[in-house]
């Protein structure tokens, strides 16, 4: 990544694949990208290797509408009386209607994959939560990269959800207010009780017992 690498932006560091992904041009060291494709859709090298992170679909939900909400009040042009009520959002979310489609079928691609393939490793944004540092030790010896606890504490304290949003160069540079909350289980102050219920049995229909429990959704 470079020793510079603090100094520039974080989507400068590692480029966003599903925005301009004509940009990134071939190199001799290792690389990071980023992308919010779902496993069928990104090309597969076996020399590569993958970090997938999945969250609760509910919190998805809610942190999807607020990002695409703030993303169009900086597109010129756009009318306010064309906004989605988050209600509505949260239908066409269910239904798999939205930007990369269905979660529950993005998140089964890439969990079924991680489980045939050494190379891909699947977090949950839930583990990150309750457990940082665990989560940066498993990353780093997924990577091969054998860190002391001094260093995984360090890391640790710069990744925390309050220290990022404090970091002008954490933020993508087109993106107003990027940082929101970061909470789990957000979803309750905006799902009704019906989406709650549709949603749960959607996840227990779908995924197997212990991704509902990384998840949190058992």
């Amino acid at each position: 990544m470079g020793e510079d690498s603090e100094e520039r932006r974080v989507d400068d560091v590692v480029p966003w694949l599903d925005c301009d992904p004509y940009s990134i041009k071939p190199c001799g060291e290792r690389r990071y990208f980023k992308t919010h494709v779902p496993f069928t859709w990104l090309p597969y090298n076996d020399s590569a290797k993958y970090i997938y992170v999945a969250r609760n679909p509910k919190d998805v939900a809610v942190s999807f509408y607020y990002f695409l909400e703030n993303m169009q009040d900086q597109v010129i042009g756009y009318k306010k009386e064309n906004k989605i009520e988050m209600s509505s959002f949260i239908d066409y979310f269910a239904k798999g209607e939205v930007l990369y489609g269905s979660w529950w079928d993005h998140v089964l691609s890439w969990y079924n994959a991680s489980l045939e393939n050494s190379n891909i490793l699947f977090v949950t944004y839930e583990e990150m939560s309750s457990d940082l540092e665990g989560t940066i030790s498993k990353i780093s010896s997924f990577l091969g990269k054998k860190l002391d606890e001094g260093t995984i504490s360090s890391i640790a304290g710069k990744c925390t959800f309050d220290s990022m949003k404090s970091n002008t160069k954490s933020s993508m540079a087109y993106c107003k207010n990027f940082w929101r909350k970061g909470k789990c289980g957000d979803h309750v102050n905006h799902f009704t009780k019906e989406q709650i219920i549709f949603s749960d049995a959607k996840s227990l229909e779908k995924l197997p017992e212990e991704l509902l429990n990384q998840l949190n959704l058992k």
